[in-house]
């Protein structure tokens, strides 16, 4: 049984951490808020998936206020939000999220190891009484925001038949929100000790993409232009 128990526990830790796994263009960044601080991370440089940089959340903050910044050189959709923006329709969730944390990843494996049963099955119902409020609070939150509700189904499903998934409800739910501004945008959100190093970032994906990019194309030349800005704020 003790096999099956740590299976089980390994299982949730497993799903957990696969849905910490968030693809990018590049170019594009992912934004973190907590502490009173924005994070950005612009993915892998060469470790790709479907040719896609890898971004990986800190599986340790499910708290953090997450977004997506657009992709470079596209152009703005209509309803695009800025992160102040995104950052107040999310509150109160990264609360919800972090209890679900302490619920799905600490409670229910001491549960399943020390006290199967009636206790067990307690902490199941509010674990998933807990992801319930977040969809309905995500769904009005969304309608609040005149944005189509319907982008919020597949999170808000795989996050009902699979505990494990609703611990990022919030921050996936932010990452499907039309961000107004691509990443170099937003390297002024970042604290200016991390910014150099964002920055660098920013332009190793460029290169990569620049390489990816045909020479004659409007978009090289737009990559390049954008390259070259980065780089002269780099050294100014």
């Amino acid at each position: 049984m003790l096999a099956i128990d740590l299976a089980f526990i390994a299982a949730l830790a497993g799903i957990y951490l696969f849905d910490c796994v968030v693809l990018v263009q590049r170019g594009q960044a992912v934004l973190a808020r907590w502490g009173g601080r924005w994070r950005v991370s612009t993915g892998t440089r060469h470790y790709l998936i479907s040719g896609r940089p890898i971004v990986f959340l800190n599986p340790l903050m499910p708290c953090a206020a997450t977004l997506k910044s657009r992709p470079l050189l596209e152009s703005p959709s209509p309803g695009t939000l800025r992160p102040s923006v995104i950052v107040r329709a999310m509150r109160g969730l990264p609360t919800l999220a972090a209890l679900q944390w302490g619920l799905v990843l600490v409670l229910v494996p001491v549960a399943v190891v020390r006290f199967p049963g009636w206790p067990l099955l307690a902490i199941l119902v509010l674990a998933y009484c807990n992801a319930v409020a977040m969809v309905l609070t995500l769904f009005r939150r969304y309608r609040r925001l005149g944005l189509a509700r319907r982008a919020l189904g597949s999170i808000a499903f795989n996050a009902i038949v699979c505990l494990p998934f609703s611990i990022n409800l919030p921050r996936r739910a932010g990452l499907a929100l039309p961000v107004a501004g691509g990443a170099d945008r937003y390297l002024r959100l970042v604290p200016e000790s991390a910014r150099p190093a964002a920055r660098d970032a920013l332009v190793g994906q460029l290169e990569e993409a620049l390489q990816d990019a045909d020479e004659d194309t409007p978009r090289f030349a737009a990559l390049t232009v954008l390259r070259g800005a980065l780089t002269k704020q780099g050294t100014s």
